[in-house]
């Protein structure tokens, strides 16, 4: 509808007046989140969605599913799930086509829907900007596009939370005993080309993202 779209409250009325023109013979799924509440306590309706059609017919498939948490019996709940129609997006950057919510137990549903073929992810937005936050929010993604005109069962989403910042060193320590380099998250392993036995032995720190050299030994010294 276009980044300037205005949205105004006139009493019990919501009226849109959207900044690009209504395309013909088209679908539109409103989906309003949390922007819609309560006017005495801001209780927010839970998934309030309006659809309607600029042609003779509306776009009537769905896909249905839930979503789990991979290392946790524990079941993730208002958890956003996005549809993209192109292979080449990036969820941390670009928003998706289609969205929703699921519920306390971890069902979802998308509605109204064209037959096309979509790439389904599910986030924990918990900035609600409709990105994936690379730190802070779980993600899962169902791996082959859906296609909502063919696929008639239960879709599962499997979240995790992964940290896919490039790896960086951030700090450098050295005492005369050791050197402590840290890492902005931890490595899945750790091999260090170019340093003998006889000069530094190394090992991980407190964690994975710790690494440790200890150097200067009594040659005499026969428990390294």
């Amino acid at each position: 509808l276009g980044k300037n779209t205005v949205f105004t409250v006139k009493k019990k009325k919501l009226i849109i007046e959207p900044e690009l023109e209504w395309e013909s013979n088209t679908t539109y799924s409103m989906n309003f989140r949390d922007g819609v509440q309560d006017i005495t306590e801001g209780n927010p309706a839970e998934n309030l969605r309006l659809a309607f059609s600029t042609g003779p017919t509306i776009d009537s498939l769905s896909v249905i599913g839930r979503v789990k948490d991979t290392f946790s019996e524990k079941i993730p709940s208002k958890i956003t799930i996005a549809l993209y129609q192109a292979d080449t997006f990036d969820i941390f950057k670009n928003t998706p086509v289609y969205f929703t919510k699921s519920d306390i137990k971890g069902r979802f549903r998308l509605s109204n829907l064209k037959a096309d073929k979509y790439f389904i992810y599910a986030f924990d937005d918990k900035n609600k900007n409709l990105k994936v936050d690379s730190k802070t929010e779980k993600f899962g993604y169902i791996i082959n596009p859906t296609d909502p005109s063919s696929k008639k069962d239960s879709i599962e989403v499997a979240m995790i939370l992964v940290d896919s910042r490039p790896l960086a060193l951030t700090n450098i320590r050295h005492t005369n005993k050791t050197s402590r380099l840290r890492f902005n998250k931890q490595v899945d392993s750790l091999a260090v080309k170019g340093i003998s036995a006889s000069q530094s032995i190394y090992t991980f720190g407190s964690d994975k993202s710790e690494l440790i050299f200890y150097h200067s030994f009594d040659k005499a010294d026969s428990i390294k």
